[in-house]
């Protein structure tokens, strides 16, 4: 008998076959196809018809017995049945389906095929809103005017329903519907109305009526747009459909549905009124409403507090250049009272701005000063004949007195002798001449953080530098022919008198540019250039040299964001100052992070202590020749990183207002830079913004940076000290120099005010 080895050291076993298992006789096929008779629905209550149909199957009794016998069979529930479990079993699933058809819906919203649905919804809606049906909903609104405002506003009689009969007295008659007079009415849209009720006071009271519209529900006013920031929105008119915090949705009279938003823009309303007695014609009360100052919604009007001024009224008069112009808008304007306050402001203006400048001529300031007071004289002379309250002859005595002093003083036949005691005036800031009650003439130009303005990353542009031109000038300082110039050092720094930037030419600013790369830093005296439209500094001036650089980081005047402004006084610092150093003087040149840092630059301080508060001012061409030969020329196979970083991380944490307008950028410039006109070669690193050298190790990068930087700052071979003397601009490029401001005036809390407008030019190379 054979045997097998046992596996893995197991026990011997027999190899004898097993026999075969035996197939099942069965003469029943369980996969046969039934025929089509037997095919039916059972009843699960119905046991005995159950019973009967598996006889008809002919199953075999021993595959009964094993597969079918007390078990339970799952049969489908007679038709229109359900159990409660299946019930929910479906509205789960159901519930499933609808939230993912709704998603979709969601989801197409987007896209092109979103874009396509929400133009044909707008254009069903624009179907749907016509302007004639709206129009009674503008009426209804004049009567809610009428009565807020207890004015005589036109509304039409529909409108005006009479008052109900009362209970107790059954026998009265209705109560006969109310008249006006025949009056021509200018407005064909309006219909005439009730005359004013006999308690209502017909001297307008224009600040109580602000002080109750600027609560009230605009839904169903008639605007239109004064100014805008978009052109084309200047002019719709309609009437508004919804109100929300930033937009008016209005319908206009051609049916369509526009969203005006209110940041930037200014509108219109007009409130009709019943002439009085004495006229012929209907008046008009215009109220303008500034977006900017109303961007709340409807309910977060009522509950805030407004103050009542006179600020925008007084720019309203500035446009009024003749008496026909201001005559259509006569009932535009609050009582004469009001006329005589805003006579006196202007008036004291005037005065204090000729008493402080007696020596100057005819400013653009000047001339909205003196357009004001002539549509103010215009306006006090009309109202005489217009039967209304006379104003006192003494302000119209001074008016005229005024207003041709300065047509006078508008075309000098030429400049007056400045005496002793004006150029003495002249030459002091505003704080020493300032008397009590003297507003600080210069307030728009205090800082403002705008906490929403998010810029986006600068793009490179191509530069063009102006002085190239004037290299070409046969007489390239043709400029300076009749002003004086004072050389501070033989190579670094000049003082200028005699000469008014603002009034060079195009050829006058090339020399300029020029005239500027050559000495490095050039101060300019006794000029006017403070006092000229903030937005000529920008888009004429500032424009020519290169692109207007904005501060990411600083505050600005408001809507004037390219301009950085310098500020301390006895209560606030929004200067980049820190106390744990030894002295509170930094080095440095402006936003150098930038992949184009700024080359021409401007500041130019509208108030500043008597004493201390001056700029010092580094060549840096000088630092690099007073460095050997070999070293000169190792900097100059050299890189540095140029960070942003740091100062706004000093902004975020509350300093300098704790705003970041544009995130911080780094940059790799050369260490040795070549100016692009002159061809001569600088240093250009600071403390302020120069991180590390690229290639060299955080020690060796230390050592020769912290070198350059007490190089700079104690070479006063290559240094001047510039004093800010009142109607000083100075101007520096600031590829070539580094400056720092002189805080030695703290102790005493005066104030040291002053802005700098800054051009960027080229990438800087070697």
């Amino acid at each position: 008998m054979s045997t097998q080895a046992p596996a893995l050291g197991g026990a011997s076993t027999s190899t004898a076959p097993r026999p075969a298992k035996q197939p099942r006789a069965s003469a029943w096929d369980p996969y046969a196809i039934l025929p089509p008779s037997t095919k039916r629905k059972l009843d699960p209550r119905d046991a005995l018809s159950t019973q009967g149909y598996l006889k008809e199957l002919s199953i075999p009794s021993e595959v009964a017995d094993e597969r079918i016998a007390g078990k339970l069979l799952q049969l489908d529930l007679p038709e229109g049945k359900m159990s409660d479990r299946r019930k929910a079993e479906l509205a789960v699933r159901e519930s499933e389906k609808e939230k993912k058809r709704a998603k979709k819906a969601r989801e197409g919203d987007c896209g092109l095929a979103g874009r396509r649905k929400r133009a044909a919804m707008g254009k069903a809606a624009v179907r749907a809103v016509r302007y004639e049906a709206v129009l009674p909903v503008y009426h209804l609104w004049l009567g809610y005017m009428a009565e807020l405002l207890a004015l005589p506003v036109i509304v039409p009689p529909a409108v005006i329903s009479p008052p109900a009969s009362s209970s107790t007295d059954s026998s009265a008659t209705p109560r006969e519907p109310l008249s006006t007079p025949a009056v021509p009415i200018v407005t064909s849209t309006l219909l005439p109305t009730y005359p004013p009720r006999a308690s209502r006071d017909t001297q307008i009271n224009v600040v109580n009526l602000q002080t109750k519209l600027i609560k009230a529900e605009f839904v169903g006013c008639l605007l239109s747009v004064k100014r805008a920031k978009n052109p084309s929105l200047v002019g719709i008119k309609g009437i508004v459909l919804q109100e929300t915090q930033g937009t008016f949705k209005v319908v206009t009279p051609k049916s369509q549905i526009k969203v005006l938003p209110k940041q930037g823009s200014v509108f219109t309303l007009v409130l009709p009124l019943a002439p009085q007695a004495s006229e012929t014609h209907p008046r008009e009360l215009s109220f303008d409403l500034y977006g900017d100052a109303f961007a709340y919604g409807p309910a977060d009007r009522v509950g805030k507090k407004w103050k009542a001024g006179t600020t925008l009224l007084e720019d309203r008069f500035a446009s009024f250049l003749s008496p026909s112009r201001f005559v259509r808008r006569l009932l535009l304007l609050p009582t004469v009272e009001l006329l005589r306050r805003l006579h006196c402001s202007i008036a004291e203006r005037l005065g204090r701005y000729s008493r402080r400048f007696p020596h100057r001529t005819l400013s653009s300031r000047k001339t909205t000063l003196r357009n004001a007071t002539a549509a103010l004289l215009a306006l006090l002379e009309f109202t005489q004949t217009a039967a209304m309250a006379p104003p006192a002859s003494s302000a119209t005595e001074t008016l005229s007195h005024t207003l041709h002093t300065l047509s006078l003083r508008s075309e000098p036949a030429g400049k007056p002798a400045e005496t002793k005691e004006q150029k003495d005036l002249r030459l002091r800031w505003w704080s020493e001449t300032v008397k009590e009650g003297d507003a600080y003439p210069y307030e728009r130009f205090l800082p403002f953080f705008d906490t929403e303005l998010r810029l986006p990353p600068l793009q490179p542009f191509k530069h063009v530098d102006p002085g190239h031109k004037a290299l070409a000038d046969p007489s390239p300082r043709s400029f300076l022919a009749d002003a004086e110039v004072d050389d501070l050092t033989p190579d670094f720094g000049s003082e200028v008198s005699g000469v008014q930037l603002h009034q060079l030419d195009e050829r006058g600013r090339q020399q300029l540019a020029l005239f500027v790369a050559q000495r490095g830093v050039v101060a300019f005296r006794d000029q006017d250039f403070a006092d000229q439209d903030p937005t000529w500094m920008i888009e004429d001036w500032c424009k020519f040299f290169g692109r207007p650089h904005i501060h990411p980081c600083s505050g600005a005047p408001k809507g004037y964001p390219e301009f950085h402004l310098v500020y301390r006084d006895a209560k606030a610092v929004f200067n980049y100052e820190t106390d744990t150093r030894l002295t509170s003087s930094v080095w440095h040149s402006d936003v150098t992070y930038e992949e184009q840092p700024p080359g021409l630059t401007l500041l130019f301080l509208f108030d500043s202590p008597a004493a201390g508060g001056d700029t010092g001012y580094a060549d840096q061409r000088g630092a690099y020749n007073h460095l050997s030969p070999n070293f000169r020329a190792y900097l100059e196979t050299l890189q540095a990183v140029h960070s942003g970083v740091e100062q706004a991380e000093y902004s975020r944490k509350g300093n300098r207002g704790g705003i970041v307008k544009r995130e911080p950028v780094e940059n790799v410039h050369p260490i040795v830079r070549v100016h692009p006109v002159t061809g001569e070669k600088a240093l250009f690193v600071n403390r302020q913004f120069t991180r590390r050298i690229v290639g060299l190790k955080q020690e060796e990068s230390d050592a020769i940076l912290n070198l350059l930087y007490l190089h700079i700052e104690r070479g006063a071979d290559f240094q001047v000290r510039l004093r800010h003397r009142p109607r000083t601009v100075i101007a520096w490029d600031n590829r070539i120099t580094a400056h720092t401001a002189i805080v030695d005036f703290a102790k005493g809390g005066a104030r040291r005010h002053g802005a700098r407008i800054t051009a960027q030019a080229e990438r800087p190379y070697i």
